[in-house]
């Protein structure tokens, strides 16, 4: 799984590993994640995540953004519906 921090995806869309701390089968990590929209719009936040592990598998991921209105702005923003004239 750490080869994959901070990989970039071929939609340009990316997740950065600022931070990582592990407690048992707790980790929790925070994430710099980048995207592009379809009208090429870019959209950069910080996001937390928690992720437990049980028997070597992901079990129950969440992820926790710090302006989930602008989070939700980029993703109507992507929506076929705004494409139109």
């Amino acid at each position: 799984m750490s080869r994959m921090l901070g990989e970039r995806c071929n939609n340009q869309a990316s997740a950065t590993c600022i931070g990582v701390a592990a407690s048992g089968a707790r980790v929790t990590v925070l994430w710099h994640q980048r995207g592009v929209n379809r009208r090429w719009e870019r959209w950069i936040a910080k996001c937390w995540g928690l992720y437990e592990v049980r028997d070597g598998l992901l079990y129950r991921p969440q992820m926790f953004y710090f302006d989930s209105a602008a989070v939700r702005k980029f993703l109507q923003s992507n929506d076929t519906k705004w494409q139109q004239p």
